[in-house]
């Protein structure tokens, strides 16, 4: 009688582990640098939602385009690359 007294937590740990949800999977997709990304990522509950993630990645590819893009005249990359010295340049 004693030992299920000391077992009994143990079952019902076990058993409400099983009763919890799942994390969703999902995927997100887009264009950005003239190509295509698909991202997929679990999603936990009280998380930013779907489409706020995907705010936040286009705003990054975004910034990063802007930054690096050698097909923008205006990308900071491109500015260095019209640069006609060979004096260093600040980055």
């Amino acid at each position: 009688m004693n030992r299920f007294w000391m077992t009994a937590p143990l079952l019902m740990i076990l058993a409400l582990s099983g009763c919890s949800q799942s994390p969703t999977e999902a995927e997100i997709s887009g264009e950005a640098q003239d190509t295509t990304y698909h991202i997929k990522l679990v999603l936990d509950d009280g998380q930013a939602s779907l489409e706020e993630i995907k705010q936040q990645v286009t705003a990054s590819l975004t910034e990063i385009d802007a930054m690096l893009s050698n097909y923008r005249a205006d990308s900071e990359i491109s500015h260095i690359n019209q640069q006609e010295t060979a004096d260093w340049l600040p980055v």
